[in-house]
């Protein structure tokens, strides 16, 4: 049984909210996994970490809104002045 807070598998729910793999949210958004993981280490979009590994998982919503509040881009990506 998984614990609070930790996906088990692709697509499951965090305390009733839907998280992405960085993989997932490529499709999502129009980036590339190298580019969302950037994101992540510069704290420009939010992320958590989940299961046994680590993996980090990402709340739709909550990236898009990150984005749109930077101008539709974190700054510093192609498209944005930085």
């Amino acid at each position: 049984m998984a614990s609070r807070g930790y996906c088990q598998k692709r697509g499951s729910t965090i305390m009733n909210r839907r998280y992405f793999s960085a993989r997932e949210l490529t499709a999502a958004i129009g980036a590339s996994p190298a580019t969302i993981r950037e994101w992540v280490r510069r704290g420009l979009v939010p992320a958590a970490r989940a299961g046994d590994k680590g993996r980090l998982r990402f709340d739709l919503a909550a990236v898009r809104k990150a984005i749109e509040a930077k101008g539709g881009r974190p700054a510093g990506q192609p498209g944005n002045a930085a």
